[in-house]
Formats: C-alpha cells, structure tokens, sequence
C-alpha cells in the first residue's frame, strides 16, 4: 500500500480538482450532475480496490473521475485488464491527463492500461466495462437512479459501486458489500457495491 500511496503523492503533489472555471461548471450542471468536487482518500483508495479483487479480465470505469486518482490506484495496484476515467470537467481532464502521461513516461504505468476521456458520464460508452464506480454523494439522487437504470440496461453481470444507496426501485441491483471508507470531507463514509445481473 505504501508504494502506491506514495507514488500517487508525488504524482500529484501539485494537482488537484478542487477549482475549474465557472463555464464548465454551468455545463457540469446542465447535465443535472454536480461540480462540487470530493475524492476518496488515496489509502482508502487502496482499501477499495483491494477489495472489488480486480482481474485481467475486468475493465473498471470511474464515472466522474476528476483527476483520475482512482483510475491510476486501480492501475497501479491491481492486475486489472483496463482503467477508464470520465470527467466532463475539462481542466480535470487535462489534469489527469498530464499526470497519465508523466507516469507511463516514467515507466510506472504501462501504456493503454489507462484510459481518460473528456465525456458526459450518462453519454459514455460503457461497453465491456465490468466494475463501474462514481463518488456519487453531491448528485442529486434522481441522476444517481438515472445511471443505475443506465448500468442495469447492460444486460450483463457488472459491478456498481456508488456512495449512495439505491432504493428498491432499482431493478436487477443486489447489495453485495458495504465498506466504510475515508473521504476528503468525512471518515468511514458508506461505499455500496451491488452485483448487477443479466438478463
């Protein structure tokens, strides 16, 4: 764990997704989603990844990955097969973006593991994704529902794991975990992992 936390801090040690410009804001909040930015703590980063015992054969998805601090733990830590992060913030993006690139040029990540795109997270492909993430807890609840319906119209068996707890009118959800996990402004915050059937 160590490692990775402390190649993660000197990444970004001058990086991070608190401020954007007001315009991309008004388009974050077009999309009913949230600008406020929030992040899991790096070793909580850690907790979780170790926990969701990602494989080669998973694609894990950040749905609102800021800087990408968790599409790069999930790189770094685990064996997983692809790490995609989608931000509509654009300098989030080019922010995790520069720090993608700095470290595959340094040889801590291999090329290609990780992907980042600049895109609307109800509008992104989710094709072939098997573990999908959002730190949900500053949506409102009707856009969080929306994106479960969204992941639920996968028709395969997927993993969603999200800050908020989906009420029973989300069908085809089964809670399968809750882990308490630090984040940047509260300790021991519920993460919901649900196992999300097919058809």
């Amino acid at each position: 764990m160590r490692h990775v936390t402390a190649t993660l801090r000197r990444l970004y040690r001058d990086v991070d997704g608190y401020e954007i410009g007001a315009g991309q804001e008004r388009r974050i909040e077009r999309t009913q989603g949230s600008a406020t930015y929030g992040e899991i703590m790096p070793a909580a980063s850690v907790q979780l990844i170790d926990a969701l015992e990602l494989r080669s054969s998973d694609t894990f998805v950040d749905l609102g990955s800021g800087v990408g601090k968790l599409v790069m733990t999930a790189a770094l830590r685990s064996k997983v097969g692809r790490a995609i992060g989608v931000e509509l913030g654009r300098d989030r993006h080019r922010d995790a973006v520069s720090v993608l690139r700095a470290a595959e040029a340094e040889g801590v990540l291999t090329p290609g593991v990780v992907e980042l795109r600049n895109q609307d997270i109800l509008r992104t492909s989710l094709a072939g994704a098997t573990v999908l993430y959002t730190c949900s807890t500053a949506f409102p609840y009707a856009f969080t529902e929306r994106l479960a319906h969204r992941v639920g119209r996968l028709r395969r068996p997927v993993r969603f794991v999200t800050l908020q707890e989906l009420d029973c009118d989300v069908p085809g959800f089964a809670l399968a975990q809750v882990l308490r996990l630090d984040m940047s402004w509260a300790r021991k915050r519920k993460v919901h992992v649900y196992a999300v059937g097919g058809p």
